[in-house]
């Protein structure tokens, strides 16, 4: 089943913010939901599920990022008609490296994933407590980092 969701149907429903759950470390959803969609993180949630068998997540804590869609904001607008959420010539105000291919690292040396993971959970936590949000990724086969700045609704 396909499900399409237009943000000014939505908007007209009296919804204005939508939130789901996504990997931080999976860099392809981080790109989708934060350039694509406009959507920002700002809540970091470790173990979200507790123990998950999928192959995806094998090995590995449940964490989750928030993914917050604020349907009226100018990021969504700018991401909807295809152009950057934030200004690319911004300097952001901290970035976070993630690894770019999870899953070749967690099956090549898991006790290194685990050790990614647990730095890039404390650091953005910390990130979040300063009032940061995740505004931006930046992602190729290579490399992928989280933009971070201040955010208000």
């Amino acid at each position: 089943m396909k499900y399409t969701i237009r943000p000014c149907e939505t908007l007209r429903a009296g919804i204005g913010l939508i939130e789901w759950t996504f990997d931080p470390l999976r860099a392809k959803n981080a790109f989708l939901n934060i350039v694509r969609l406009g959507a920002i993180a700002r809540c970091y949630q470790p173990d979200y599920y507790g123990e998950v068998e999928s192959r995806f997540q094998r090995g590995l804590p449940s964490d989750r990022l928030i993914a917050e869609w604020h349907l009226s904001s100018i990021r969504v607008k700018r991401a909807m008609a295809g152009k950057a959420p934030r200004p690319s010539k911004a300097q952001p105000v901290a970035t976070l490296e993630i690894p770019a291919n999870i899953d070749g690292l967690r099956q090549s040396n898991p006790a290194e994933a685990r050790r990614r993971q647990l730095a890039v959970r404390k650091q953005l936590q910390e990130f979040f407590a300063q009032k940061l949000a995740i505004t931006g990724f930046e992602y190729d086969v290579r490399s992928a980092r989280y933009l971070l700045d201040p955010y208000e609704d």
